[in-house]
């Protein structure tokens, strides 16, 4: 997690234990956060707060998307994710 750029996760319900912990790094690391977030599913508070630590882009999903559907939010999710990151070379030389 800590050479990655983005964290990109399916949240399911219940919120499995292995993406809490993914979502736990990546936000205690201030990693863009990338959510497939199925608005007909609840979802547990710690998702709904993610974005008071860091970015969090989240793309309503269900399970009716095609593959190109899926390619194009993915590329969606890179790109924001591109321009949500300071990277420390490009800050020296602001």
């Amino acid at each position: 997690m800590q050479s990655a750029d983005l964290a990109f996760a399916y949240i399911g319900s219940p919120l499995s234990a292995g993406v809490g912990m993914e979502l736990g790094w990546a936000t205690a690391l201030r990693k863009p956060v990338v959510l497939l977030v199925d608005e007909t599913v609840a979802h547990s508070p710690m998702i709904s707060t993610l974005e008071e630590v860091s970015p969090v882009l989240p793309i309503h999903f269900d399970a009716g998307w095609t593959a190109q559907a899926l390619r194009h939010a993915v590329v969606t999710a890179l790109d924001w994710a591109d321009t949500s990151v300071i990277y420390p070379e490009s800050a020296e030389s602001a």
